[in-house]
């Protein structure tokens, strides 16, 4: 995706640097590998957040926006 985007728009390359033709095909493509690895990731963070329950975890959410597992034991 980071390769697409580059060959794409130049975005990244060094000064002066042409870049590459890139298929339309090859450009159209890279949302939706990006809506894949976003699926892949919410069910990662799924599958770890359960895992964490199992095991005891809970979030406390009061004092940051991101989660802070805390461990009971």
């Amino acid at each position: 995706m980071h390769a697409v985007r580059a060959a794409a728009d130049g975005y990244g390359l060094p000064g002066g640097e042409e870049r590459s033709e890139m298929p339309a095909d090859d450009v159209l493509a890279a949302p939706i590998q990006l809506d894949e690895a976003r699926a892949a990731l919410d069910a990662l963070e799924r599958d770890l957040a359960r895992a964490a329950r199992a095991r005891g975890a809970s979030w406390d959410r009061s004092g940051s926006p991101q989660f802070s597992p805390k461990i009971q034991r």
